[in-house]
């Protein structure tokens, strides 16, 4: 008799009725990658997955009552994390073993398992698996020994074990199955451009070529993976090929870190592409990645829209945050893309270390001039710094206040945040209120029609 396994996207914590919170639902490539692995393996899993984009916390519980797993495996996000302890307790109350995985369960793996693993009062998590999970989780699911696993945290009676990280080749990485989800229940609830009503997300790369350098890497990503690897471009196309056929999908989202992590890569993925019937394309890259000959490159191959996390225009705040480029190339990466009529979405994160009011109002007069533009092709979120376990920020806060954060693995961000300005910048959560103001006050002037502003400040994640 085959194994019961269920992978779940937990959702997150609004998401407690039968209310749909997601405008653009997108399959878990986590738990598509795990089940196709298994899959692969030919050795008769058995293999649901319930996302909780599209399913109600009540409705999973539900379903876990029904399909009785006997193995659980789940994702948690910062936002999604107490939902997850919710399905996890459930899940061990009818006798299932439940593992994490994830950037967010990473970062608090010890304190995960003190407070929920098998020697502790509120035993509800078995393990957690650090960064690749496909190998990982088969061999757990075949009863190797808990000390053999690769990448498993576990708990004994004398304490936390870690085994050694190993990674996947990427000629190891497994295609993905997405009929193991229901893909027209996605695309039924995606809330986005009409014209693009049939998206789906790849990957093309894991890690990013930022952080491989000492010390460098963005402070607030919490991502562990130092380096990039990346897949067979010519791999990547054929994926996108068979999704544009198989199901008629009309928008490809690329979710690696950063589309343009090596350009030997690129080049191979263009030469790979210009004969191809071209879906369009929407990527994530940095700033400084972005010329005038890779512009003209997305044109020929279809990559129409660009996510650019630049984060600020100002120095000082670029420095302190990591960014490693300047607030001119910023500059001319958002002018290049604009006057190629590439949709550009822009990122800015406030409350870097030593942020200002007059820094913070440099950023809001930057903002309006965007709002002035003459392109509806422009996006701009405005998030307000969140220190996130695994992160270098997180890392800040608490040694700057470890009593507040010493072994909790439930957190409250929202106190976080704030924590983090009280102790590295000069600006208080009051200053950060009354920009946002100013900069709706703004929006109404220029007027909403042209350009789409999201503000993520009142909402942590």
């Amino acid at each position: 008799m085959s194994t019961k396994i269920l992978l779940i996207e937990p959702p997150v914590e609004e998401n407690i009725t039968e209310k749909q919170f997601y405008k653009h639902p997108l399959p878990p490539l986590w738990a598509l990658s795990l089940a196709s692995y298994l899959n692969e393996k030919k050795l008769g899993f058995n293999v649901n997955i319930l996302d909780g984009q599209l399913l109600s916390l009540k409705k999973i519980l539900k379903k876990i009552e029904q399909l009785g797993p006997e193995i659980v495996g789940f994702s948690p996000k910062a936002a999604s994390y107490i939902n997850t302890l919710v399905l996890a307790k459930k899940s061990k109350l009818l006798g299932a073993k439940v593992i994490l995985g994830g950037h967010h369960a990473t970062g608090l793996k010890k304190e995960i398992l003190q407070n929920r693993g098998p020697h502790s009062k509120n035993y509800c998590i078995d393990g957690i698996i650090q960064q690749d999970g496909e190998k990982a989780f088969y061999q757990y699911i075949s009863g190797y020994p808990l000390a053999k696993i690769v990448n498993l945290v576990y708990q004994t009676e004398q304490g936390i074990r870690e085994n050694p990280i190993r990674l996947l080749r990427p000629d190891q990485f497994p295609s993905l199955d997405r009929n193991l989800v229901n893909l027209e229940e996605y695309f039924r609830y995606y809330r986005g451009n009409l014209q693009y009503s049939r998206p789906l997300n790849i990957y093309s790369s894991k890690g990013c070529s930022w952080r491989k350098y000492p010390r460098k890497g963005c402070i607030f990503c919490p991502h562990m993976e130092k380096g990039v690897r990346l897949r067979s471009p010519v791999r990547v196309r054929q994926e996108i090929d068979d999704l544009v056929e198989g199901h008629r999908v009309n928008l490809i989202r690329e979710c690696s870190d950063d589309f343009l992590n090596d350009r030997k890569w690129f080049n191979s993925f263009f030469k790979a592409s210009v004969s191809k019937k071209l879906v369009p394309i929407h990527i994530s890259a940095r700033a400084d990645k972005i010329t005038p000959k890779v512009v003209s490159i997305f044109r020929k191959i279809n990559i129409s829209g660009v996510s650019l996390g630049i984060e600020s225009v100002n120095e000082q705040s670029l420095t302190t945050m990591h960014k490693g480029v300047t607030a001119q190339v910023n500059k001319r990466a958002i002018d290049l893309l604009l006057r190629n009529n590439i949709a550009t979405k822009i990122f800015f994160v406030l409350a870097a270390p030593g942020e200002t009011k007059s820094s913070l109002e440099k950023t809001g007069d930057f903002i309006e001039d965007l709002l002035k533009t003459k392109t509806k092709r422009l996006v701009i979120k405005v998030n307000l710094l969140v220190p996130l376990p695994g992160s270098l920020a997180w890392d800040m806060l608490v040694r700057k206040i470890r009593k507040s954060y010493y072994d909790q693995d439930i957190l409250d961000f929202q106190q976080a945040r704030i924590d983090w300005l009280n102790h590295f910048c000069y600006i208080n959560m009051e200053d950060v209120l009354k920009f946002e103001q100013k900069l709706r006050q703004g929006i109404s002037k220029t007027g909403k029609s042209r350009v789409h502003l999201q503000l993520g400040i009142k909402k942590p994640f």
